[in-house]
């Protein structure tokens, strides 16, 4: 009998990326296609829609043919995507502009607006604070700067669920990405009309809200012809790309802890119930009733990926080069700190205004120094956000780590001697992968994240604190975060970037 698989497809900020999982849980292909972020001005980010379903089929068509397998065992496809990212479509379903993304920072004039009007509503409604991340922010940017196109649109979706119409012609959401658009009142559970009213849409105008499981309908005739897939294969709902990684690292309990080495860093807690911090994002989460907090910071493998580039000059160094300096270096990198602020910065400081630097150089530091101190600094930038969830739980508890980081040895081990904590690395979980997961679930398939078929996929290592690195680090980040206070002051009305606020999201 032929075995059966899922597909896992993953709208993320830069490429759309799929997984093929079996019925057991074990990660069996993946694939992936790149789309094209405008940069019309200085912090302004967008994306054009249409290029979203060009690289979902090619990424599909892609892991088929890797990992040789025939469309018929296809049983169904599961979304997750980024968040905060919203579609206006016209009464022909098209767009009416690019999409903006989370990390436009455009909006800024719209949310001091509304911050002193009704940030308290938002707040209570929503469980987070109004910033330039949030489509409620992009949504009275477009009305107040693009009037033609704001007469123009009729409804609104977020990005998986733009994918999810143009694959099935069906309109859904689920309760996390309807509360990443700061348009869904989490606690009456229901689009709000307060809210969409402050924003100029309609309720009408959004997809009802569906659980992530939910099998929102079956893959259109045009799309099957195009991937090789039948013609009606189920496709399920799905969630945010940060509940499905989160999911998919097998954090399912109150207190769990993940830690992302992407292109952006982040921290996710699992809670029991909604825990609203100011500072933070709070989801609902698809598992059972929990809720998940996200501390999110600008530059993780961004700023190694600038590192290679500036150290290397002409010819950039290579992530093994750079591996291969930084180990060369002991902990502490003989005083040299570097802060990762190139793009600002989110969780703790929420200010865009703030630059990346070096300080503490002499005489002795040289390249390699400079190398271990990106790794160090991107990692005490992480233990800077987690100081927003307070405690973190007994010094036992292991911290499981996803991304791409999770390739560096050497980043691993510097992110274990800084938050003093045992980590179990997951260096296959994926935000695609999880969701995969999850349509397994809705499929009939059920699968834990536990099992061990994940477990071996995931290609699971555990790493300890060694106490007399910790104890370095431990000095290195009290002078890392005084020198952040500094950094504050130098360039409070700097007039450098945007202006300050508060949100975030996954990269």
């Amino acid at each position: 009998m032929a075995e059966s698989f899922v597909l896992g497809i993953d709208l993320g900020t830069g490429s759309c990326k799929t997984c093929l999982v079996d019925t057991s849980g074990r990660l069996r292909g993946r694939g992936s296609s790149d789309y094209r972020t405008h940069f019309p001005r200085e912090g302004w980010a967008e994306q054009d829609p249409a290029d979203w379903l060009v690289a979902a089929v090619g990424s599909i068509r892609s892991v088929l043919t890797a990992a040789e397998v025939q469309p018929h065992q296809i049983m169904g496809l599961s979304l997750t995507s980024a968040a905060h990212i919203g579609v206006l479509t016209d009464g022909r379903g098209e767009p009416v502009r690019r999409a903006i993304l989370w990390s436009d920072q455009r909006s800024a004039e719209q949310i001091k607006r509304i911050s002193k009007e009704v940030e308290e509503l938002i707040f209570a409604s929503t469980r987070n604070k109004v910033s330039t991340t949030w489509t409620l922010a992009h949504l009275l940017w477009i009305r107040d700067q693009e009037p033609r196109e704001w007469e123009r649109a009729k409804r609104l979706l977020l990005s998986k669920d733009y994918l999810l119409n143009r694959l099935t012609g069906e309109s859904c959401t689920d309760r996390a990405t309807a509360v990443s658009s700061m348009l869904y009142d989490t606690v009456a559970e229901a689009w709000s009309e307060q809210l969409c009213s402050l924003a100029g849409i309609d309720p009408r105008s959004l997809p009802a809200v569906r659980p992530a499981i939910h099998v929102a309908g079956g893959l259109l005739p045009e799309i099957a012809a195009e991937t090789g897939l039948a013609a009606g294969l189920p496709v399920v709902n799905g969630t945010l790309d940060s509940a499905t990684e989160t999911y998919c690292a097998g954090a399912v309990a109150s207190g769990d802890i993940v830690v992302r080495l992407g292109t952006a860093g982040g921290i996710h807690r699992v809670w029991d119930q909604a825990r609203p911090f100011r500072q933070l994002i709070t989801y609902p989460y698809f598992v059972s009733s929990l809720w998940y907090a996200q501390a999110g910071t600008n530059s993780a493998g961004s700023a190694v990926a600038w590192s290679l580039q500036a150290l290397g000059g002409r010819s950039p160094l290579s992530n093994a080069e750079l591996t291969a300096l930084a180990a060369d270096v002991p902990p502490g990198s003989e005083g040299l700190l570097f802060h990762p602020y190139l793009a600002g910065e989110r969780c703790p400081h929420w200010d865009e205004r703030l630059r990346g630097s070096f300080t503490g150089f002499s005489m002795r530091h040289g390249p390699r120094h400079l190398a271990r101190a990106v790794l160090e600094g991107v990692c005490f930038s992480l233990k800077d956000a987690a100081s927003l969830f307070g405690d973190l739980g007994p010094e036992q508890r292991t911290v499981r780590v996803v991304g791409g980081g999770t390739a560096n040895p050497v980043w691993t081990r510097i992110l274990c001697d800084v938050f003093s904590r045992p980590l179990a690395i997951l260096r296959n979980a994926s935000s695609a992968y999880g969701t995969a997961l999850l349509g397994l679930s809705a499929l009939g398939a059920a699968i834990d994240p536990g099992a061990a078929a994940v477990r071996d996929s995931l290609e699971h290592d555990d790493l300890r604190p060694d106490p007399s690195n910790a104890r370095i680090y431990e000095a290195a980040f009290s002078r890392y975060r005084r020198v952040s206070a500094q950094l504050r002051e130098l360039y409070r009305g700097s007039g450098t970037g945007a202006t300050r606020t508060g949100g975030g999201g996954k990269a």
